[in-house]
C-alpha cells in the first residue's frame, strides 16, 4: 500500500513506544484486508499530552490508541466517555468524531477474547488481579460484566484498591470484592480459578515465591519476554498459563474495529502477534 492523499492515519501514544508491536499489527493488517491506512507509534512525555490531543484533531487523525502512563492521564481531555471506560477510568482508545475524542476501552475486552480463545477458563468463579492500575481497571470491568462471583485485589497501595472496588461495587451489584495488600504469602494460600497479573515489574522472586494452584488460570499481561518466571512456575505445577499477546490481539482487534468500521479482525493479529514474537500456534479452545 503506498501513502497517498486519501490514506487515514491512526497511531500510538505513550512512554515509551518503540518497544510496541501494535504498528506492526495494524499496518499489516491494514496491507491484508488492502485498507488505505497508516499507523504510527508517537513518544509522548506527560508534560506535551494535551498539546498532543489537540494535535490530533489539528492533522485530521482518525484515532489513537493510548498506552503507559496516559491511560488515566487523558480522560479529562476527552469530550466522551464510551460506558465502558466510563466505569473503568481507564481508556486505552480514541477515536476523532466530528471533531471530538471519544474515548473507550478495549483491554478487558480484549483479555475475555484471548482467555476464551486460549484457555479453558468460561465466567464464574473466583478471579484474583495483581495490580490496580489503568490495565487492572478495564480487566477488572470486563471480567465483572461475564459474570464472576468473586474478585480479589492485591495491589501495593491498598487505597487504590479500594477505589477500584468502589467502581466495581457500583456497577456490579452482585460482585462480591476484596482489596487485600500485595502479600505472596497470603497469595499462596488462595486458588482462585484465575490470576491475572497486571504489574509491569515483578512485585517477588516468583522462583521462591507464593505457590499456584494446579487449577487456576494464569495470564500474565506482559509478553516480552514470552515466558516470564510467573508462567514458567505456574506451568511447572500444572496451570494453563499464557502471556498478554492474545490480549494484545484481542484488544488491537477491538481498537481496529472503532477505528475503521470493519468487523474486528482477531484471527489476523493473533496470527500475526504469535509470528511477530516466535511462538507457534497454540491448542484450539472454544471463543466467544
Amino acid at each position: 500500500m503506498e501513502i497517498d492523499g486519501e490514506t487515514r492515519c491512526f497511531g500510538l501514544i505513550g512512554a515509551p513506544v518503540a518497544h510496541s508491536l501494535s504498528p506492526y499489527l495494524h499496518n499489516r493488517t491494514y496491507a491484508e484486508l488492502g485498507l488505505n491506512c497508516c499507523y504510527l507509534p508517537f513518544h509522548v512525555e506527560p508534560e506535551h499530552l494535551a498539546a498532543a490531543l489537540q494535535g490530533l484533531k489539528a492533522l485530521g487523525f482518525g484515532g489513537v490508541n493510548v498506552t503507559m502512563p496516559h491511560k488515566e492521564a487523558v480522560l479529562p481531555y476527552l469530550d466522551q466517555l464510551e460506558e465502558e471506560a466510563a466505569r473503568a477510568g481507564s481508556v486505552n482508545t480514541i477515536c476523532l468524531r466530528g471533531g471530538r475524542l471519544i474515548g473507550y476501552n478495549t483491554d478487558g475486552r480484549g483479555l475475555v477474547w484471548s482467555l476464551y480463545r486460549e484457555t479453558p477458563w468460561r465466567p464464574g468463579g473466583s478471579a484474583l488481579i495483581l495490580g490496580a492500575g489503568g490495565a487492572a481497571r478495564g480487566v477488572a470491568m470486563a471480567l465483572a460484566g461475564e459474570g464472576l462471583a468473586e474478585l480479589i485485589i492485591m495491589n501495593r497501595t491498598p487505597e487504590k484498591g479500594r477505589r477500584l472496588a468502589s467502581l466495581l461495587a457500583a456497577a456490579y451489584k452482585e460482585l462480591t470484592v476484596t482489596v487485600l495488600p500485595l502479600d505472596g504469602e497470603l497469595l499462596g494460600r488462595l486458588q482462585p480459578g484465575l490470576l491475572v497479573n497486571t504489574l509491569p515489574v515483578d512485585p517477588w522472586d516468583w522462583e521462591r515465591g507464593p505457590a499456584i494452584s494446579p487449577s487456576t488460570v494464569v495470564c500474565d499481561l506482559r509478553y516480552h519476554p514470552p515466558l516470564n518466571a510467573l508462567l514458567a512456575k505456574a506451568r511447572r505445577g500444572g496451570s494453563r498459563a499464557v502471556n498478554g499477546l492474545g490480549m494484545l490481539a484481542g484488544q488491537a482487534a477491538l481498537s481496529f474495529a472503532l477505528f475503521t468500521g470493519c468487523e474486528p479482525p482477531f484471527e489476523i493479529m493473533y496470527r500475526l502477534a504469535r509470528a511477530a514474537a516466535g511462538e507457534g500456534s497454540p491448542p484450539q479452545t472454544a471463543g466467544p
